[in-house]
């Protein structure tokens, strides 16, 4: 996953820096030669479709074009569900097919215009195909998750800044959108919640854990930490005498429940390196996907942060603009406000319940 958020991230700057800021091509491979071979049929299918631009198409062909763009770009969001699972390489493909489509909707070629329009200017419908586009890029639910956060964000401005216009009819499609991607993000979260549970548990956990804090290796009898004491975990319970003797087999006598605990090494290559992880044993295990898990826990924590300043902010902004709207637009900034507060006391409150199923867990 980390690798097409990197892939992802580098064909836009390389996209920007074509487009926008008039280099080639090769340009872009020599900073990414890693990417090349992937990143040069696209970028060059890009810059082809810029220069296309140039013709200035007719306007009737151009509305003609935009239309179907958006409703094959609504398909293709409904296909890529069913199609997930068969062709991992498709996502990327088809993202790379949508941004030269919507290059050809933006009449100057630069989607980064669009970026700040409103449901009443030329270039939203350019926008809102951006952030399709965004959306097939990003392959975890997480990350999906966290953009519908901006959006969100990015839609409530809209209403309020339709509702200060009093242009109703735009203001009420907004909200729906709102509340639309609000139930996506949900959705998103909802369907994670397999994630914290894979956290929580520990690979190989022993079959008698007492009180030690993430006990995750196996003690075997023969795989004895030669000179690795661990006095003051280990040592506690028995008899005083011990304390100073700390190494393993001088405790071969003791029932072996009473050594789960640091001591234990994993029955790989540890021992010899034993000595040198001495003073931080909980880094010992280490698993290339728990660096990724930890990235995930704290990508969460942020996540659930970003939520709860948005479900204070987005409320204080829509009864703000009720303050200021016509007497038309209200009823719909109700129900905007209404649906902000709901979608976002359900998503806290499931990631409370997933935050104390993970406690439950951890002390079992």
């Amino acid at each position: 996953m980390k690798n097409n958020r990197e892939f992802a991230n580098i064909f836009d700057e390389c996209l920007e820096r074509i487009l926008t800021g008039g280099e080639t091509v090769e340009q872009c491979l020599v900073s990414y030669p890693e990417h090349a071979a992937e990143l040069e049929p696209l970028l060059q299918t890009a810059l082809n479709a810029k220069e296309t631009l140039e013709i200035a198409p007719r306007p009737e062909f151009r509305e003609r074009a935009r239309y179907q763009i958006l409703a094959e770009l609504r398909d293709i969001e409904e296909r890529k569900q069913r199609r997930f699972s068969l062709f991992g390489w498709q996502p990327r493909w088809a993202t790379a097919a949508i941004a030269v489509l919507v290059l050809l909707v933006a009449s100057s070629g630069t989607v980064a215009a669009a970026g700040n329009s409103m449901p009443d200017q030329p270039l939203y419908p350019v926008k809102l195909a951006t952030e399709r586009v965004r959306l097939v890029l990003i392959q975890s639910k997480l990350g999906k998750a966290e953009y519908y956060a901006e959006l969100v964000d990015k839609r409530v401005s809209e209403i309020v800044n339709m509702a200060e216009k009093g242009k109703l009819k735009q203001m009420e499609k907004t909200a729906e959108r709102m509340n639309n991607q609000l139930v996506a993000m949900a959705t998103l979260v909802r369907t994670e919640r397999g994630a914290p549970a894979v956290l929580t548990v520990p690979p190989a956990v022993p079959e008698a854990v007492p009180a030690p804090a993430e006990v995750t290796r196996e003690a075997p009898e023969t795989a004895v930490a030669p000179e690795e004491p661990k006095p003051s975990v280990m040592m506690a319970p028995p008899p005083p005498e011990d304390a100073t003797q700390a190494p393993p087999p001088t405790r071969a006598g003791e029932p072996q429940k009473g050594r789960p605990s640091i001591t234990a090494t994993p029955a790989k290559p540890v021992p010899e390196k034993a000595p040198v992880l001495a003073p931080a044993p909980a880094a010992v295990p280490g698993p290339e996907g728990e660096a990724d898990e930890d990235e995930t826990l704290d990508r969460r924590a942020r996540f659930k942060i970003i939520l709860a300043q948005n479900a204070r902010r987005h409320p204080e902004a829509l009864r703000a603009a009720l303050q200021r709207a016509p007497e038309l637009a209200r009823p719909a900034l109700l129900r905007a406000l209404e649906t902000s507060n709901i979608e976002y006391e359900k998503l806290l409150e499931f990631l409370e319940e997933l935050e104390e199923q993970a406690e439950k867990d951890d002390e079992d």
